[in-house]
């Protein structure tokens, strides 16, 4: 891995609010394994998940809920089309908690920093707000390929053919 990349990353995570300390650990030290080189960190908040320590980070590509730990990493990837929402909540006088609400469950993470909490809130709303946060957006239709799919007659027979599918040949 390129030493840049990886300092890209950091300093990304510094901007986006992350602490000093929160760098150190192992979920900083892994995030530039699972960053592409064209995606940047755009919010990201670290604390305390149900298995232990977890970061948040919303990219301007997805967001990523990963937690390292020896020998197990647990990553999942979540598009911004299956986010319905973001709950802050106070957690105590100096920390809260984020919770993203998707179609696929819940992701907490509690003893936050409060204002990196808020910018990731703000950052997940605005995406949700404007649509697709990369304007080169390979999706044409909301429901992307599985649209044209479902209306195809070679994907789902008993239905009315869509524009893509052509007729059978004729062999008279």
């Amino acid at each position: 891995m390129d030493k840049s990349h990886v300092a890209r990353v950091k300093q990304e995570l510094a901007r986006a609010g992350i602490s000093g300390y929160a760098l150190r650990k192992s979920e900083a030290r892994y995030l530039p394994k699972l960053i592409h080189d064209d995606e940047h960190i755009m919010a990201a908040v670290y604390g305390r998940a149900d298995t232990g320590g977890a970061m948040l980070v919303a990219t301007d590509r997805r967001i990523i809920f990963l937690d390292k730990k020896p020998l197990i990493v647990t990553t999942d990837e979540i598009s911004y089309e299956v986010v319905s929402g973001v709950g802050i909540g106070k957690e105590s006088s100096l920390f809260a908690s984020l919770t993203i609400h998707t179609r696929m469950g819940n992701y907490t993470v509690r003893f936050v920093n409060p204002v990196a909490a808020k910018r990731f809130d703000h950052y997940i709303g605005k995406v949700r707000l404007e649509g697709s946060p990369r304007p080169d957006s390979r999706r044409t239709s909301p429901l992307g390929p599985w649209r044209e799919a479902r209306s195809c007659r070679l994907s789902c027979p008993g239905r009315r053919p869509c524009a893509r599918s052509s007729p059978p040949p004729s062999g008279r």
